[in-house]
């Protein structure tokens, strides 16, 4: 395809010539020879001229060197492409590895989903009863909604240690809103379908007064998992603001509870009268064993990265961050 290209200037300018411009693609030898070229102008004053000129055209075949320095070129090229095109390659490498990475750290807290999300499908919600040793049963399912003896339906957890733990309290999606008066702590609140709910201290006293209990913290923190265990919990009873009892740590979550030890329970809503504390200082973090401060909440605002708000464990997440599951469970010792 033989294409011209022109293009051209007229100046008024003495001192630069007006010039036309044609230029050839792709010509052929038998393409040289004479051409005349001529052109109608009108310039900015309306005045018409003619531009004439006789041109000879030679088409010169190229030459071995002139080929080699083509190819050289054209090597040259394709060496650059390659080396983009092998970047390119190393840089989706390295986005799909990282890709992977995520993928990886994220099964965990997946698996807890899911699994969790079934178990709830499939929990047995019938009258069982278990007077000697709750929760204490052989199930292919991890968490089971059971009866007791004393006719309170509770959550067990059936694999975790051997088994046998009565859950507490637990936190996993944000669903249920743990900002709740003296009352509904002393009662309990929550749903066992969601998989979010505090047991009540009310049970939990009348659990762990029954025998010697020990209690287990799960933590799931930046996608990694940590546990505390306490060989020695109980709470009093509601005259004694449900105090806590608790010694023997044991785990890798830091002991962030220890610290409670002998401290009341309070609430925003209730019980300000009972002590002061960093509680009604930084108002909104639901009910806990508070003094002064604290070095943990687990009934704190889902997910704040408020100060003193969250679910906070403090030698894992600070006063800033939150974990994003908890469960809290106890567990007889025979």
């Amino acid at each position: 395809n033989n294409s011209k290209n022109v293009k051209g200037e007229l100046s008024e300018n003495e001192l630069k010539a007006s010039y036309i411009q044609v230029t050839w693609r792709n010509l052929k030898s038998s393409e040289s020879g004479k051409y005349f070229c001529g052109a109608h102008i009108i310039d900015s004053k309306g005045k018409s001229k003619k531009l004439n000129e006789m041109l000879i055209v030679t088409v010169a075949t190229a030459t071995f060197d002139d080929l080699v320095k083509v190819i050289q070129k054209l090597m040259k090229q394709a060496d650059e492409d390659k080396e983009k095109i092998q970047e390119n390659k190393q840089k989706i490498k390295n986005i799909q590895e990282d890709f992977d990475t995520r993928q990886q750290n994220l099964s965990p807290f997946k698996d807890i989903l899911v699994n969790g999300e079934k178990d709830y499908k499939e929990m047995n919600t019938s009258d069982s009863i278990l007077p000697d040793r709750p929760c204490n049963v052989n199930s292919t399912k991890r968490r089971l909604v059971l009866n007791l003896a004393s006719g309170l339906k509770v959550m067990c957890d059936t694999m975790t240690d051997g088994g046998g733990w009565i859950i507490i309290q637990r936190r996993i999606k944000g669903m249920v809103d743990f900002n709740r008066d003296w009352q509904e702590y002393r009662d309990g609140f929550g749903d066992y379908n969601i998989g979010e709910f505090y047991l009540g201290n009310e049970n939990i006293y009348k659990l762990t007064s029954s025998g010697n209990y020990e209690l287990r913290v799960d933590l799931e923190i930046n996608y990694s998992f940590y546990y505390a265990l306490y060989s020695k919990f109980q709470i009093m009873n509601e005259s004694n603001k449900y105090k806590l009892k608790i010694s023997g740590y044991l785990g890798n979550a830091t002991d962030s509870l220890s610290w409670h030890d002998n401290l009341n329970f309070s609430t925003y809503k209730d019980n300000k009268n009972n002590i002061p504390n960093c509680l009604f200082k930084y108002p909104g973090p639901g009910g806990w064993w508070f003094g002064a401060g604290h070095g943990s909440n687990l009934n704190g605002v889902w997910r704040s990265d408020r100060f003193n708000q969250g679910i906070n464990w403090y030698g894992l997440t600070g006063y800033k961050k939150s974990a994003y599951f908890s469960e809290m469970k106890i567990r007889e010792k025979y």
